[in-house]
């Protein structure tokens, strides 16, 4: 008997392992994905992208892309790339001064250089910077009144506008801001360095706003500080590649957002909206709450355009395994992990079904080496043994589940909070609805949470019946086994007072702030402690107590 327990607790300490070395997660990305995809040939790097903007002569994207290499390499403690790539930028510079000054070749805004009489800089100057003196200002509207572009007129109308709440008026002594950000959005447009469809909308809101549409105005003046924000920030060249990539200007109000609450992640966001040309997934994935954002972004940029737009498609955080588990999985053949990368789903059922069998063999071994005459009159009822292995399988997936991966529990923000470039007005009603909706929103963790109290109140429930069947079983007269029926019922309570206790802590521990699921979840811990009570008494105990009561009066 102790060989086979002995036996049953190997295969489950074997599948266990198993399982947690299958290279998929439940609520992450794992990191050997994004190694894998970085291995695939013909994928884009950074250093790729760098080396097409040096190409071209675009020294400010270039070497914007190549510190963000280096940056996501030290966030994730890998060694330097070694590429040569950031002497030839530095090389290309000396040798042409004035395009390392602007960041590139631009016609237009050489044009305005020429106007300035700017002299040569040895290194980038943001665009900002140059706009700071009135005469700057002045040459540059000059230039751009003689434009026959309709959106730049139309932007430059907006230089009259009183109606301002987030700047100063351009009249006042105080708006040089907002006229830098109107003249930078201007040559912007004039060098068609936004998408048509945000030019479009731009021209629309600086139509609407011209004509007194307050809404408008507001809309406008968050995308003139957008403007700003990324101005301020970059070189002319740098600046005309991030609004060409940002999408609609929407996004491009998002990501400046990003940008100044975390300035020294600058080069990551840049190379990530470059890399992607996703600015929507980019923005999204970097306003969730989570501590290894950053992290997770750059060991992503680090492997590749690739492994970017795997993190980005998913929005889950990237998964690294912990140190105890760590040896194992850099073990795990190439081959395993690009198979994993190719059919998620049939690994995830792998893994789950090596959790659940190493759960069965767990409860085996628990059952030879702990029976009592209850497990052993159990084990006669082969339905009550299979339901037995059953709980202790679903609970041993949790187990493993919530051990290998914790960030499952990990406490989500369902709302960014608010800042300084947000601008829709909110609707009442709306604001209504979504406080009524987070009571009863359904996420993963409140899934999760669900699927323990589950699980827990089935594994009283078969522990009962195998009580129940003990009792039946007895050798000894109905009135004996009415007395230990009657003693036994604090022990067919305690599934109501796993509920009530289960409801208790979720509720101090939603107050703590120590995870965040719904309200939905506390509450359903003591429904199911009452579901599953009922049950116990109304089919089972009821039914045995009225045999028992019969064959007592018979007698």
């Amino acid at each position: 008997m102790k060989i086979l327990a002995f036996v049953s607790l190997i295969l489950a300490l074997v599948l266990a392992v198993a399982g947690l070395l299958v290279p998929v997660q439940f609520g992450s990305v794992p990191a050997v994905w994004l190694e894998a995809a970085g291995r695939v040939p013909g994928g884009q790097s950074l250093e790729d992208e760098a080396q097409a903007y040096l190409d071209l002569g675009k020294t400010g994207p270039a070497r914007v892309l190549m510190e963000a290499d280096r940056q996501a390499r030290e966030l994730n403690a890998l060694p330097p790339s070694g590429s040569p790539l950031p002497l030839e930028i530095a090389a290309y510079r000396q040798e042409h001064p004035q395009l390392a000054y602007v960041g590139g070749p631009d016609p237009f805004f050489e044009q305005f250089l020429e106007l300035i009489k700017r002299p040569k800089e040895e290194g980038p100057v943001s665009v900002n910077a140059l706009l700071i003196p009135a005469r700057n200002r002045a040459e540059l509207l000059a230039f751009l009144k003689n434009s026959s572009n309709a959106t730049v007129l139309k932007l430059l109308e907006t230089r009259d506008l009183t109606t301002v709440t987030r700047f100063m008026p351009v009249a006042t002594p105080t708006g040089v801001p907002l006229e830098s950000a109107i003249l930078t959005s201007a040559l912007l447009a004039q060098g068609d360095d936004f998408q048509a469809e945000t030019l479009r909308a731009i021209r629309r809101l600086a139509a609407a706003a011209v004509g007194g549409d307050l809404p408008s105005v507001d809309k406008l003046e968050a995308f003139y500080l957008s403007v700003l924000g990324s101005a301020a920030r970059m070189d002319w060249v740098t600046l005309a590649e991030w609004t060409t990539h940002a999408g609609t200007w929407t996004d491009l109000v998002a990501l400046t957002t990003i940008l100044r609450q975390n300035s020294d992640y600058l080069p990551l966001v840049y190379a990530a909206v470059l890399l992607s040309d996703d600015p929507q997934g980019v923005a999204n994935y970097l306003n969730q709450p989570d501590e290894t954002t950053w992290r997770d972004l750059g060991l992503a940029l680090a492997n590749g355009r690739t492994a970017l737009n795997a993190v980005l498609e998913s929005g889950r955080p990237v998964y690294r395994a912990p140190a105890w588990l760590a040896p194992l999985v850099e073990r795990v053949p190439e081959s395993c992990v690009d198979l994993a990368c190719r059919y998620p789903r049939a690994a995830l059922a792998v893994k789950l079904g090596l959790f659940f069998l190493a759960g069965f063999f767990l409860a085996m071994f628990l059952k030879r080496m702990l029976a009592g005459q209850a497990m052993r009159e159990a084990r006669r009822r082969g339905l009550l043994a299979v339901l037995v292995d059953a709980g202790l399988g679903g609970m041993l997936v949790l187990i493993l589940v919530l051990v290998s991966e914790p960030n499952l529990m990990a406490q989500p923000v369902s709302e960014p909070g608010k800042n300084f470039l947000e601008f829709e007005f909110a609707n009442p009603v709306d604001i209504i609805n979504e406080q009524a909706m987070d009571i009863t929103q359904f996420d993963q963790v409140t899934m999760l949470v669900l699927l323990i109290f589950f699980v827990m109140q089935l594994l009283i429930y078969s522990v009962c019946l195998i009580k129940l069947a003990q009792v039946r079983n007895a050798p000894v007269p109905a009135a004996m086994k009415l007395k230990l029926l009657e003693n036994e019922e604090n022990l067919f309570d305690t599934g109501l007072y796993l509920g009530l206790t289960g409801t208790i802590v979720s509720l101090l521990m939603l107050a703590m702030g120590i995870v965040q699921a719904s309200l939905v979840a506390a509450y359903a811990s003591t429904l199911f402690g009452i579901i599953f009570v009922a049950m116990l008494k109304i089919f089972n105990v009821r039914p045995l107590r009225r045999k028992l009561i019969l064959e007592a009066g018979v007698r």
